[in-house]
């Protein structure tokens, strides 16, 4: 006979009921045993006492001996599916609502946090556990004065910044063990963390200020022969200009008068048949302006060739003032 599990589920339904006769028969002797099912096929092969399935046709004939020896009578009714919610968890093994419910909490819980948080969690919190047994004390609960302590000791390798988000793993810990944050308003804590920031803390990372020198640097890096870094370097000079007039540059270098045309002239004289123009639209008139700050009507500014010599230049800008 093959295994109950490669059988199929009218045989493992007709299996139980027949189980259930033979373990208990013995108490039923002289009486009339109903059996309640939410499978209308097993209640059919019981009230019958016989099926098509050879397999099935043996364990009736078991039953049927049983029931022949407890002088008893075995019949079935059946009973919706919806109304045997205690019989089919305990046979289904499906956990309680109370348990679906943690499992979910749980789920949820396990998702709070990005894989990379989790990843400088678990940083953390190995750096902390190593503190705590180098000093033979208990992670949980801490006293202000062991995080002071901690704090120091993050202190001699790492950054303030980093020390404080070491820290804060401590405080996770308590909170999910149910302890009060052990320094939340510890004044101890606060001015170790507040000498570590004087002592560690380092001076900002300030860019470098846009020099005239720099963007020569950078136009050698340019070929002029393309378009696109032809244009790039138009609107990098345009933005240099518009910079140091308004006087944004970093350290307030004073672009305005003289080290303007001086700009001017070591960036401008580079790129005299691409002169940059922009359009105006003002009173219903167009005006276009060149980089060095002259306006016309309606009159664009003159492009040069490549080849054009530097008299030519010249010449082209007095023609068009």
């Amino acid at each position: 006979m093959p295994a109950a599990e490669d059988l199929h589920i009218n045989y493992k339904e007709v299996c139980a009921v027949v189980q259930a006769v033979s373990r208990w028969a013995p108490r039923w002797c002289g009486k009339s045993v109903i059996v309640h099912t939410d499978s209308t096929v097993t209640k059919s092969i019981i009230n019958k006492g016989r099926s098509r399935n050879p397999y099935i046709n043996c364990l009736l004939r078991k039953m049927a001996w049983e029931c022949v020896r407890r002088n008893c009578d075995v019949s079935a009714v059946h009973v919706s599916g919806s109304v045997n919610v205690v019989a089919d968890t305990i046979s289904r093994d499906e956990p309680s609502l109370r348990e679906q419910l943690l499992r979910e909490v749980a789920d949820y819980r396990s998702r709070a946090f990005a894989e990379n948080t989790k990843k400088t969690y678990q940083t953390h919190l190995r750096s902390y556990l190593q503190f705590c047994e180098a000093m033979n004390i208990q992670p949980v609960p801490v006293s202000e004065t062991t995080i002071a302590q901690y704090a120091a000791f993050l202190a001699r390798k790492l950054q303030p910044t980093s020390v404080a988000q070491y820290l804060n793993i401590v405080r996770l810990l308590h909170l999910e063990c149910g302890k009060p944050h052990p320094f939340d308003e510890s004044w101890l804590v606060k001015s170790t963390l507040r000498g570590i920031e004087k002592v560690k803390g380092c001076a900002p990372n300030r860019k470098a200020p846009m020099t005239p020198q720099l963007l020569l640097q950078l136009k050698k890096k340019l070929n002029l022969a393309r378009p696109p870094d032809c244009f790039l370097g138009c609107d990098l000079s345009d933005v240099f200009w518009t910079a140091s007039e308004i006087q944004s540059l970093p350290g307030q270098c004073g672009f305005r008068s003289r080290q303007t045309a001086h700009a001017r002239g070591l960036c401008g004289e580079r790129w005299p048949q691409y002169r940059h123009s922009r359009k105006v639209d003002k009173n219903n008139s167009t005006e276009r302006t060149n980089p060095d700050g002259d306006t016309a009507g309606n009159v664009a500014s003159p492009v040069v060739p490549s080849n054009s010599s530097d008299s030519d230049v010249q010449g082209s800008r007095a023609g068009a003032a």
